[in-house]
C-alpha cells in the first residue's frame, strides 16, 4: 500500500555514532562544584588526555548544598571548592576558576554578564560546555541563560555543548567515554560531602550507560550533548533550541488520525468498482473504513475481499434498487468513522485526497470539507489515468507557456503598430505644412502676376486666354 513519511525511525532521532570533540580549546561552565564531572566529566578526560586546554569556571560556591548544616557555611564552602581541585586532577584538568556568587542566587547576581564576557575574551574557547537550559536547578539554567546573554554581548565564535545534570535532553551527539570511565568514577568519589546526600555516582554513571544503547560494541558509557555554533545561538532565544524535540516523535499526518469511512456506492459495474477500491487502497491516509453500498446490482464480495484484504470492509447488499439517496443513506448508518467521504463506483481518489482533507478538518475545527474534481474520459486502468492526469498538466503549463509568447509576441506588435502611428500623424503634419504652403506660394505667384505683363505668341495665346478666363 502506498502511504505517506513514514515515521522517522531510530537513526534520524539519536546518533548511532560516536562524535570526537577533542583538538580544541575547551572552556567549562559549571553551576556549582562537582557539576563539570558529572555532566561532562569523561570528555574533560578525553581531552585533557589529547594535550587539549582545558579551564574550568565553577560560578557559585555550593554553600546550600550542606543540608544537614554540620558545618559552619564557609567551611562547607571551602571543603566543597578542596573536592573540586582533587576531583578535576583527578580528570587531568588543574586550570580551575571560582567566582563564589552564592548558591542558588546566581539569577541576577550583579558582576556575572561582565565577567563572562570578559571570561571569554581572555580565554578564546573553540568549545564551551554549558548546563542546558531545561535543567531543573534554578543555578544551572541561570548559567545557560547567562551564557546567551554573554553571546550576545560579544562578537566570538565557538561551538556551545550542553550537557544533562539532571534532566535528560535529545541529544544530538554522543562521546564514548568508555575508556575513561574509570577516572570519571573515581572523580566522582571525590566528592565525598555529595555523595553522603545523594548517590550521585550511581545516577550520573546510569544516565552514561544508558546512552551508550545506540552505539556500535565496545561502547559501554557515553555522555550525551546538544552542539550548537555561537553564531546560530545569537538569533535565537534559549527555548526556540529543540532541545526536547517533542514534534519529531510525532507521527506523519497520514499515519493517524480519526477513523474515516468511505462509502462507495455500485451496481452491475466490478471493473470500475475494482479501481475505485484500488484508489481507496492507495490513500497515504491509513485509518480508514469502507463501506460498499451494493444497489440491487451482482454479487461483488469477492471482488472487495481480493481487493482491498488490508481495509476493514462493510458490505451491504439491497436486493433491488433503490436509488443513490437511499445507498448513500444506507452507507451513512452503516458507517462508523468521525468522517464520511462518498465515492462512487466509477469515480476515483487521488492518493492524498483523505489526508489532505483531514488534515485540514483537524487544524481548522470545520465539519466539512471537499476538494475539487477533475471529469476524464479513459480506458484502462487507473495508472493510465494517472498517467493522462499528468499529461493534461504538462499539456496546460505548455499552452499557459505558449500564451505567455503570444502575448508578448502582440505586445511587441502593438508597440510596432503605435511607432507606425506615430510615424504617420508625422507624415500627415509634414503633408499639412507643405499644402499650407503651396497656398500660400500660389498666392504669392499671383501678387506678381497681377503686378507684370507677360506676352505669348501664336498658339500659346488661345492658351492664355483660358487660363486667364480661369482667373476671373
Amino acid at each position: 500500500m502506498k502511504r505517506g513519511i513514514e515515521m522517522l525511525t531510530e537513526e534520524k532521532l539519536i546518533p548511532y555514532h560516536a562524535s570526537d570533540l577533542t583538538g580544541k580549546r575547551v572552556l567549562v561552565l559549571a553551576p556549582h562544584p562537582d557539576d563539570e564531572t558529572i555532566g561532562c566529566g569523561g570528555s574533560l578526560a578525553l581531552h585533557a588526555k589529547a594535550g587539549d586546554p582545558v579551564k574550568v569556571v565553577i560560578l557559585t560556591d555550593g554553600g546550600m548544598g550542606d543540608l544537614s548544616n554540620q558545618m559552619a557555611k564557609s567551611d562547607y564552602v571551602e571543603l566543597r571548592k578542596k573536592e573540586a581541585l582533587g576531583a578535576c586532577a583527578i580528570l587531568g584538568i588543574f586550570d580551575l576558576e571560582f567566582w563564589g556568587f552564592p548558591d542558588r542566587s546566581l539569577s541576577g547576581s550583579r558582576g556575572t554578564l561582565r565577567k563572562m564576557v570578559d571570561l571569554f575574551e581572555r580565554f578564546g574557547p573553540d568549545l564551551v560546555y554549558c548546563p542546558s537550559p531545561l535543567e531543573i536547578h534554578p543555578d544551572h539554567r541561570a548559567t545557560s541563560f547567562l551564557l546567551f546573554d554573554a553571546l550576545r554581548s560579544c562578537d566570538l565564535n565557538f561551538e556551545v555543548a550542553f550537557y544533562e545534570i539532571n534532566q535528560p535532553v535529545s541529544v544530538g551527539s554522543l562521546v564514548d567515554i568508555t575508556s575513561v570511565i574509570d577516572k570519571k568514577k573515581e572523580a566522582l568519589k571525590a566528592y565525598k560531602s555529595q555523595l553522603k546526600e545523594r548517590p550521585y555516582d550511581d545516577i550520573c554513571l546510569s544516565l552514561a550507560r544508558f546512552r551508550s544503547v545506540t552505539l556500535p560494541g565496545g561502547a559501554t558509557y557515553a555522555e550525551g550533548y546538544c552542539i550548537w555554533n555561537a553564531e546560530t545561538l545569537r538569533k535565537m532565544s534559549a527555548y526556540d533550541l529543540p532541545f526536547q524535540r517533542v514534534g519529531r516523535l510525532t507521527p506523519d499526518s497520514g499515519e493517524t488520525g480519526p477513523l474515516v469511512s468511505i462509502i462507495v456506492r455500485t451496481k452491475d459495474r466490478p471493473g470500475l468498482l475494482v479501481q475505485a477500491l484500488h484508489s481507496i487502497r492507495a490513500q497515504t491516509y491509513c485509518n480508514l473504513e469502507i463501506v460498499v453500498v451494493n444497489d440491487g446490482g451482482i454479487d461483488v464480495r469477492d471482488v472487495i475481499e481480493k481487493v482491498v484484504p488490508d481495509i476493514p470492509v462493510t458490505y451491504i447488499s439491497h436486493e433491488t434498487c433503490k436509488g443513490r439517496s437511499e445507498a448513500a443513506n444506507s452507507g451513512m448508518e452503516a458507517a462508523k468513522g468521525a468522517y464520511f467521504n462518498f465515492l462512487d463506483d466509477d469515480h476515483v481518489l487521488r492518493p492524498d485526497h483523505v489526508e489532505t482533507l483531514v488534515s485540514h478538518l483537524i487544524a481548522t475545527g470545520e465539519k466539512v470539507a471537499y476538494g475539487n474534481t477533475n471529469h476524464v474520459y479513459f480506458t484502462g486502468s487507473l495508472k493510465n489515468l494517472e498517467e493522462e492526469l499528468q499529461e493534461k498538466n504538462r499539456r496546460l503549463i505548455q499552452l499557459e507557456e505558449e500564451a505567455a509568447c503570444s502575448r508578448e509576441a502582440l505586445s511587441r506588435e502593438e508597440a510596432m503598430v503605435a511607432d507606425l502611428r506615430k510615424e504617420y500623424d508625422g507624415l500627415l503634419e509634414e503633408k499639412n505644412e507643405l499644402n499650407k504652403r503651396f497656398v500660400e506660394n500660389q498666392r504669392v505667384l499671383e501678387r506678381i502676376q497681377s503686378g507684370n505683363a507677360y506676352r505669348f505668341y501664336r498658339k500659346s495665346r488661345e492658351w492664355f486666354k483660358r487660363f486667364d478666363d480661369s482667373k476671373k
